[in-house]
């Protein structure tokens, strides 16, 4: 029952919001427009700021509703997306090992997901008849895996062990995911409340705070210390605006990149990050070798696989300077270290294991290794931000609300 008059309840909440707004300010307007300053009263300052404000808040919901309902339907698709894709690689992966045909197998699979997707799995199983290669397929075909897998599916293959490659492809994704949606959505919770506290304190300075100076200038009243530095802030504000513009789109920027992530559309990563983000992609990387060692496949050539398929432009440019200078005779992994790839502790574990027998097995376990330490360094960065942030918006709060208040309750007893 409830459910059912909720919409009805919420439109009824919109048309009063939108009629008490608005009959408030044409009151004002009619009542108030042929007096006097000295004539005005308080009234007039009530119909102009509750009405203002209420307009205000309706204005605030229906964006806030349109946003969340944008947001709603985006994440619905995605992760009805992402778990076709985790099972589409479930099914290669488990095709591959038991060296079921795989043509066969994804139309198959096609015919049972049906849609846009079924449609796209039937084109990469065509692929396959005609003899193109699963990389190149995929490749082909974008849509049907995330970018992310597709190093570790590309070396897997050229190394000949395709099937161990889709089930880590498959299996990270599963357990990778939860830790780092959770993070992603912390971190658009802090962006979001920044961008839309900002809008809300823009609206104030711009049309509320210049009001009610006026209004009070009117009355000849005395304003109280709080509420003077509040409008000289809105002053300032409103004229070095343009000061904070940059830093408004930059958090807009980071708030849309945030619920990218937690969609987990982009695989990029934002400029000047990437000292932050250099434990993820040393993971992504020593899997891919982890692999190719694993089967008697040279460093040089894993490498070269790498600098064509890295999803990340930056990453691919330090893999292309490593194959140089692993080409030119240098240690692999103290070319990985030179240019930034993995730490100079790793680079000694990698050379000790290197010596031992024993380089596939520390590869994976620096690589897990890599991944946990980064998600703990952003979960403390996190929780670190969140107190500070909540704080901060909560004393900024505070004031604006002792700054318009104290001076309207002063007139108020003045008039009584």
């Amino acid at each position: 029952m409830l459910q059912q008059l909720g919409p009805m309840i919420g439109a009824i909440v919109l048309c009063i919001l939108l009629m008490a707004g608005s009959i408030l300010l044409i009151n004002r307007t009619v009542v108030f427009q042929n007096r006097l300053p000295a004539d005005r009263g308080s009234l007039e300052f009530v119909f102009l700021v509750f009405g203002w404000v209420l307009l205000f808040a309706l204005m605030l919901i229906l964006g806030f509703a349109l946003f969340l309902l944008v947001f709603v339907f985006v994440f619905i698709y995605i992760q009805n997306l992402r778990g076709k894709q985790r099972g589409f690689l479930w099914m290669l992966a488990i095709a591959a090992q038991r060296q079921i045909p795989l043509a066969p197998a994804v139309n198959a699979y096609a015919a049972e997901v049906g849609g846009q997707y079924g449609e796209r799995a039937h084109e990469f199983a065509n692929l396959l008849s005609e003899g193109v290669p699963l990389p190149d397929a995929l490749n082909l075909v974008p849509i049907l895996v995330p970018s992310r897998n597709n190093p570790i599916i590309r070396s897997s293959y050229e190394s000949g062990n395709l099937a161990k490659g889709l089930r880590e492809a498959a299996a990270a994704r599963t357990l990778q995911q939860p830790l780092w949606g959770s993070l992603s959505g912390n971190i658009f919770y802090i962006v979001a409340m920044i961008v839309f506290g900002a809008s809300i304190l823009t609206f104030l300075m711009v049309k509320i705070i210049p009001s009610f100076e006026k209004i009070f200038k009117d009355f000849s009243a005395a304003l109280p210390p709080v509420t003077l530095a509040l409008i000289g802030i809105s002053r300032w504000l409103v004229n070095y605006w343009f000061l904070f513009f940059p830093f408004y789109i930059l958090f807009l920027f980071l708030l849309f990149h945030c619920l990218l992530k937690y969609l987990d559309i982009s695989w990029y990563d934002l400029p000047g990050t990437g000292w932050l983000m250099r434990r993820k992609h040393a993971a992504e990387i020593m899997d891919c070798l982890a692999m190719d060692v694993e089967n008697r496949r040279t460093i040089d050539a894993g490498l070269h696989t790498l600098v064509r398929c890295y999803p990340t432009g930056a990453i691919r440019v330090k893999l292309n300077r490593v194959l140089a200078d692993v080409q030119a005779g240098a240690p692999w992994h103290e070319s990985l270290r030179a240019r930034g790839l993995i730490s100079p502790a790793d680079a000694a574990v990698l050379q000790a294991a290197e010596r031992a027998g024993n380089l596939p097995w520390a590869m994976r376990e620096m690589a897990d290794g890599n991944r946990r330490r980064l998600a703990y360094r952003l979960d403390v960065l996190v929780q670190t931000l969140f107190p500070p942030v909540v704080l901060c918006f909560g004393a900024m709060v505070l004031f604006v609300v002792v700054a318009l208040f104290m001076p309207l309750i002063t007139l108020i007893q003045r008039m009584s």
